[in-house]
């Protein structure tokens, strides 16, 4: 308790010097950060929101039912600067959280930043800047990793989109073939947010992956779109108790992430092209999701994944799903091993 105290007296201190900046009637940005127990870290990801070179923002952070210190923290923070919201809810869930800050979100743009992230101090006001040249839907930039608060390696690297594509406005069509090269989260971008509001973009409300369904819509709905060529977002990757970092899976979001998109794809009348290009990822991540769940719920969640390849066979034979074979007892490297057979067949038979 005592260290707790002197955590307190030294960031009252640093806040004070700190005075918050008068914003215009509307934010330029509203940055939307949901919490759950993260005590460990928020400190970190205010501190990165709190000192942008962007001075015209909100910042909506909703805690999601936290049992931790994270809200207190969070009050200490709203003392001294009243750009920061909060919203106070039962454990619900981030998908929900977000949805929640999205209905009150006054700014021209959004942001999204996780709570044990860091975005960097030049990161909103580069990308504002881009957005209001280009008048783009969607400003996209990449990540770079956080291992024990040293930089590293990142799968959403900006380096992992072809450079044909960065510093300048795109359609989805331009980028379709690289779709997935984009960082497939919601952060590492700002949204225009009457594009959102326009086309109801709002995120599933499931407990996990609620992003997937929001990227989707997101990007392929765009008109135009920009990329950065550069890492502006710190993802942390040591968060022991986070979803990215569990190696043992016990839920099968990623199946009801199927579903969704394939809803949403078949309510649009998207062409037969983008339709099995997108459900082809997909498929083949609710049957790797298999090698990576815990060994008492692994019968379970194949029983789930046979329904979906009952549900493929009906009604999208194309996916070729039926011609991979899987039992609840299969390891990971084995399951990648026939995903990457059912690539090299989808390949000669000229699916993408």
């Amino acid at each position: 308790m005592g260290d707790y105290c002197r955590f307190l007296e030294e960031l009252t201190e640093e806040l004070i010097v700190t005075p918050p900046p008068k914003i215009k009637t509307t934010p330029d940005i509203s940055v939307i950060i949901p919490v759950y127990n993260t005590e460990s870290y928020i400190v970190e990801c205010l501190r990165s929101v709190i000192h942008q070179k962007l001075k015209n923002i909100e910042i909506i952070v909703v805690d999601d039912g936290s049992t931790d210190k994270s809200a207190s923290i969070i009050k200490m923070f709203m003392q001294y600067d009243w750009r920061i919201k909060l919203i106070s809810q039962t454990n619900q869930g981030a998908g929900r959280a977000k949805n929640n800050a999205l209905k009150i979100a006054k700014g021209k743009c959004i942001a999204f930043v996780d709570s044990d992230d860091v975005i960097d101090f030049d990161a909103l006001e580069t990308a504002y800047n881009i957005y209001r040249q280009t008048k783009s839907d969607i400003i996209i930039f990449g990540a770079y990793g956080l291992y024990k608060n040293k930089k590293t390696k990142c799968y959403y690297d900006i380096k992992r989109v072809p450079q044909k594509f960065v510093q300048k406005t795109l359609t989805p069509k331009d980028i379709f073939d690289n779709l997935f090269k984009i960082p497939v989260i919601a952060m590492c971008k700002i949204y225009d947010r009457e594009f959102l509001v326009k086309n109801n973009i709002f995120f599933q409300e499931v407990r996990k992956g609620e992003d997937q369904l929001f990227f989707i819509k997101s990007i392929i709905l765009a008109k135009t779109l920009y990329i950065i060529n550069k890492n502006f977002y710190g993802y942390r990757r040591d968060r022991k108790n986070s979803l990215t970092f569990a190696k043992q899976k016990k839920d099968k979001s990623v199946i009801e992430n199927f579903y969704a998109i394939e809803e949403f794809l078949q309510k649009k009348n998207f062409q037969s092209e983008v339709k099995i290009k997108i459900l082809n990822r997909y498929f083949d991540k609710c049957v790797s999701w298999l090698g990576k769940c815990e060994k008492n719920y692994k019968q379970e969640y194949f029983n789930e994944l046979k329904i979906l390849f009952n549900y493929l066979q009906k009604n999208y034979p194309e996916l070729l799903s039926h011609q991979i074979k899987l039992s609840p007892y299969n390891s990971y490297l084995i399951i990648k091993f026939k995903l990457l057979c059912l690539l090299l067949r989808r390949k000669l038979n000229g699916n993408k």
